[in-house]
């Protein structure tokens, strides 16, 4: 496609003519839209298939077959190079970065944000994708619409359907009165689909059909609803290998592959430290003044394996414990190991930090609760824990327990596997070895 349409049929003045009995005149055309390539059958006599299912309108998928009348089309689309300048700015709503990978990241967004395209952000945990999303709401023009966040990886699987799409009274057991779902509280607006990696396969059909004909029934309903959002999705996980895996589906993987955009780690754009620094010190109250130059250096030095979010942990606990005063390395607690020097407590690599909230520990640069750093060790010397076995290990009720889990998995503590009541948790390989180890 050259220009913005391409028309389709057996009359010499489309663009691209098929010379066939089974063609009408006039037969379809494909339009270029923000959201990808969209596929409209123009009133023919024997329809237009996308793989065998007659279409009034829809987008177009990679790898697709496009039926007119009796022949048949393979879609394929190429990747179109869009130069972008990086942008003078620094700041692109609450997301911060003076690096080359950042401010190129800012052009680009300065150029989608208008857009209603969707977007997919890919990177590491902590790398602020959660940041950007709500950043390109608040650059759109949906931005006095709602903004509605889905973390797909943190509802349980049998209530995710729920989340997404509401349900009516009485659609399953627990369910006392209806409920709007996410795209019904986004109508107008945005939603963000947070760790989409993380849907379950048996779901991912329905999110493909309404994505595609902007139409939902919530569960146990009956009447169609139409809704109108922008859809910004999020994945730590390479989608493209768990396609080939089988554990993503590639109809899904294409239609929100519209516009990729690959977050960079702390650890390759070292030079936004010192300004995230004083953007975090600023939100704590503190001017950034109050950071000393060797803990500027330390900072620095750090290879930040939990990204952005464990710079803000140990902005964060540096101002407890410093108190007043400036903020030297020994507050950062990342420098090496954290170990219980002169502490008499029996958990291994933590001491409690002086200023916390009481059960709070400081554990190799992270502040955690005295029963997460129970199960960091369980792990440690077991392997693998399910939210039942920790829930019984540190006696609390399922809600504290999922809260927790969910916190080191934030954190990029721990990891999980599998799905529902069959999810287990075990050790990230950046989770911090144990003090005793040496």
């Amino acid at each position: 496609m050259e220009g913005d349409a391409l028309r389709i049929g057996k009359s010499g003045e489309n663009d691209f003519v098929l010379a066939d009995q089974t063609v009408s005149r006039i037969h379809c055309e494909i339009v270029r839209e923000a959201r990808g390539y969209l596929l409209r059958d123009l009133g023919s006599t024997n329809g237009t298939l996308l793989d065998g299912a007659e279409i009034r309108e829809v987008y177009l998928r990679p790898g697709a077959i496009l039926t007119v009348g009796k022949i048949e089309l393979k879609v394929r689309t190429f990747a179109e190079r869009i130069e972008v300048l990086p942008s003078e700015r620094e700041l692109f709503g609450g997301a911060v970065g003076k690096s080359a990978p950042m401010r190129e990241i800012f052009g680009l967004l300065e150029k989608l944000a208008p857009s209603d395209a969707t977007v997919l952000l890919g990177g590491e945990t902590g790398t602020g994708k959660d940041v950007l999303a709500r950043a390109i709401h608040e650059a759109s023009p949906r931005k006095e619409r709602p903004l509605i966040v889905v973390d797909c990886g943190a509802v349980v699987g049998s209530l995710i359907e729920s989340e997404l799409f509401g349900h009516e009274k009485g659609a399953f057991t627990g369910a006392t009165a209806a409920r709007q779902g996410a795209f019904e509280l986004a109508d107008g607006g945005t939603l963000f689909l947070d760790e989409i990696g993380e849907l379950p396969l048996d779901l991912q059909p329905k999110l493909l059909r309404v994505l595609e004909q902007r139409a939902f029934r919530r569960v146990g309903g009956n009447r169609e609803q139409r809704v109108d959002v922008r859809i910004v999705a999020a994945s730590k996980r390479n989608l493209k290998m768990e396609v080939e895996r089988g554990k993503f589906r590639e109809d899904l993987y294409f239609r929100i592959h519209v516009i990729r955009i690959e977050v960079p780690p702390l650890r390759d754009r070292k030079e936004d430290v010192p300004t995230l620094a004083e953007a975090f010190l600023r939100d704590l109250g503190r001017p950034p003044s109050d950071l000393s130059p060797k803990a500027l250096e330390v900072l620095l030095r750090h290879s930040w394996p939990g990204n952005i979010r464990e710079l803000r942990n140990a902005l964060e606990r540096s101002c407890m414990l410093a108190g007043s005063g400036p903020i030297e390395p020994k507050h950062l607690g990342i420098d090496k190991l954290t170990r219980s020097s002169g502490s008499t407590s029996g958990s291994r690599g933590m001491r409690t930090s002086s200023g916390t909230t009481a059960g709070k520990v400081e554990y190799h640069g992270f502040i955690l609760n005295r029963r997460q750093v129970t199960l960091l060790d369980y792990l440690r010397a077991n392997g693998v824990a399910t939210n039942r076995e920790y829930v019984q290990l540190v006696n609390v009720s399922v809600p504290t327990g999922w809260r927790d889990l969910k916190d080191l998995l934030d954190k990029g503590l721990v990891r999980s596997e599998g799905q529902g009541r069959n999810t287990v948790y075990r050790l990230t390989d950046d989770a911090p070895i144990s003090n005793s180890e040496g």
